[in-house]
This record gives C-alpha cells, structure tokens and sequence, in this order.
C-alpha cells in the first residue's frame, strides 16, 4: 500500500493533502499486487483481499475505503 500511495503522490503533486485518494490508491496497488500473487500461487487466496476485490468489481470499494478511512482517523 505504502509504495502504490507514494506513486500516486509523486504522479499527482497537487494531490499530496488528499488523504483519502492516497488511501485508495494504496488499496489499489494492494489489490494489483494481490491479484499477480494469485497468479503464481491461485491457492493463497485471502477472504479480505478477495472481498475488496468484489466491492471494486461492484463499485462500491471507494465508498467503503472512505468510511474505513474515517473510522481509522477517528482513533
């Protein structure tokens, strides 16, 4: 996550405040990473990953970054 967020703020410069598209981007990246690992190895599925990856499919993966991210914040 660490490195597909600093990506992102090196791609988007005006972005560096942008807490929350930083986070998605992260899980973004995680998600990729993820998905290649699965490519060598289809076995090491892991539940939470594989349900991130239906609410990207269902399009409902930023709404719940956002309130994840909000809760995290909070503590």
């Amino acid at each position: 996550m660490v490195f597909a967020q600093t990506a992102f703020v090196l791609q988007n410069p005006d972005k560096q405040n942008a807490i929350l598209a930083q986070y998605q981007a992260g899980v973004e990246g995680a998600l990729r990473a993820y998905e290649a690992l699965l490519k060598a190895n289809p076995k090491d599925r892991q539940p939470y990953l594989d349900d991130l990856i239906q609410r990207r499919e269902a399009g409902t993966l930023s709404q719940f970054v956002k309130e994840r991210a909000a809760v995290a914040c909070k503590n």
